[in-house]
């Protein structure tokens, strides 16, 4: 069988894809197709990481995929060498950092968060791409805000 060198570039490109890890969850899918930079990846995945760590120290279930309805898991203690009470007031200052940054970067003033927290977690949490141009801004103008806050 022979192979056009159209048909095997496409092979190989499908290859890359099912190999590729970024593919495996929204954010990833968005920087392998070049919607967003490397920054704004990493403040994405900071934020995640910032978002879990937060409910942890509160108390809630992790948020993520698996255990998005919050009222079916229930909040416990933890043993963790993390729940130092040093890394409990750095989450909780870096949350608070990283809140900010989203009511200013808002544009009404810092009255809200308006749409920029509801696309973080639509994407960061529940894995849900972002559906039109709109909130694909709004999750650039978001991911944006979160890098500025944890340099």
């Amino acid at each position: 069988m022979y192979l056009t060198a159209k048909r095997k570039g496409r092979l190989e490109e499908a290859r890359k894809r099912v190999s590729n890890p970024l593919l495996g969850y929204a954010l990833g899918r968005l920087l392998f197709q070049k919607e967003i930079d490397q920054n704004q990846y990493d403040a994405g995945m900071y934020f995640a990481w910032l978002w879990k760590a937060h409910a942890k120290v509160r108390g809630l279930p992790s948020p993520n995929v698996r255990a998005i309805d919050y009222g079916a898991i229930t909040g416990g203690y933890s043993t963790h060498p993390e729940d130092s009470e040093g890394w409990v007031m750095d989450v909780r200052r870096r949350w608070e950092d990283a809140q900010s940054a989203l009511y200013h970067a808002n544009g009404d003033q810092g009255r809200t968060t308006g749409p920029l927290r509801a696309i973080l977690l639509r994407v960061l949490v529940e894995d849900i791409g972002p559906q039109d141009k709109y909130e694909m801004g709004n999750l650039r103008v978001g991911l944006n805000a979160i890098n500025q806050a944890r340099m």
